[in-house]
Formats: structure tokens, sequence, C-alpha cells
């Protein structure tokens, strides 16, 4: 027990460092990419510029797993909403009164299912839901640009959307709630990219062996 312990906060340590190294890469960690790729020497120009293609290239492999995963767990080419109607939905989305739809329990379990399975990746304290006539959104600090994903549970039909990294909206299917699961990776990939650039203050874990 002791031991899950300690791996356990090995764990999530190791994931603090992880997401402060997408958010500012130190130079050790550019050098250890640019070594492998620039035949050159590491000079302190060479590593500046290293910096910034770095922190591109992992916010850009993100965007892309995160993109792969939806592709293939939801079919995007029937089920997509482009880049300019899903920003004219948020201006709309945004325009409406508060607490004019009534939410219902099925919604609630929805939201509910989702901070589960965020909970071991995001603090779930800044997940909020927005309600509105089509559907019921979960997002992060009840702004619509930071939407997890979308429950349109208002007809007979029920389905999850989650935006991917390029604003599309993908809509999978589901005849009970307990499919959300089914996506668990996917909406975790989408909390995980909306939350890389918040910068958070974070408290270094003491480690000590017993």
């Amino acid at each position: 027990m002791a031991d899950f312990a300690k791996n356990l906060l090995y764990t999530r340590e190791i994931k603090r460092l992880m997401a402060k190294q997408l958010i500012s890469p130190s130079p050790e960690f550019v050098k250890f990419f640019t070594s492998q790729v620039y035949t050159g020497r590491l000079t302190e120009s060479v590593v500046s510029k290293f910096t910034e293609i770095t922190q591109r290239s992992l916010k850009e492999f993100i965007n892309d797993r995160i993109t792969d995963r939806l592709k293939s767990a939801i079919d995007l080419p029937d089920n997509t909403t482009t880049v300019s109607q899903f920003t004219e939905e948020q201006n709309e989305t945004e325009a409406e009164p508060e607490n004019e739809f009534v939410v219902t329990d099925q919604e609630m379990e929805g939201l509910y299912i989702v901070k589960a399975i965020l909970r071991e990746i995001a603090d779930i304290s800044h997940l909020k839901f927005k309600a509105t006539k089509n559907y019921f959104g979960i997002n992060f600090d009840g702004k619509v640009s930071k939407t997890v994903c979308r429950l349109w549970f208002k007809s007979s039909r029920k389905f999850i959307g989650i935006i991917d990294a390029d604003g599309k909206e993908a809509k999978k299917a589901i005849s009970q709630l307990d499919e959300i699961y089914g996506i668990a990776e996917i909406l975790k990939d989408r909390a995980k990219y909306l939350t890389q650039n918040i910068s958070k203050q974070s408290k270094t874990v003491e480690l000590s062996e017993s």
C-alpha cells in the first residue's frame, strides 16, 4: 500500500512537471529534443530558436492526438459542425440569459459522469454547465470557448458532442448515459488541451523515502 501511494505521488509530480514544460520548456528539456534533430553546436541562440519550435511541436502533437481520437471514435464527416458555425453558436449562447432553460436530471447525471472522468486530470471545481434550448454544455470557468463537451439530450435520440482542436464538433449517438465512459480518454484529452495554457500555482510535492 505504501509503494502504491508513493507511485501515485511520483506520477502526479511527473505530470505536473510535464505540464510545466508544455507551458514553458526549460533549456535542458529543449536540448534533449534539439540534440536529436540538429547536428550543429547548441549555442544560446540555437536553443532559444528551438524553444519556440519545441513548444509549438508539443502543442501540435496534443492537438493531433485529440483529433485522431475523435476520428477513430466518432464519425466526423456525418456529424461535424464547422469552425465558423461553432463560433457563431458561442456568441449566441453567451448572449442567452442565465437559468432560462430547464436542466433535466439526465443532464445533471451526465455532468457528474464527466466530472468523475476528469477528476484525476483536472480541477473539477472549475467545471461549469450552460443550459441552452438545444443542448447542455459542460465547460471550464463558465466559458463557452472552453467547452469540454455538449450533451444533446433534448430529443428522443441522444448525442454527446466534443469540439476538436480545429473547432469542429463531432457528435456520438448514445443510448444510455454509461456510454459516456466509453469516450473517457477523448474527454480527458479535450480537457488537457483546454487547460494546457492555464498557468496555475502548483505546490511542489515533497517526497521522502521511508
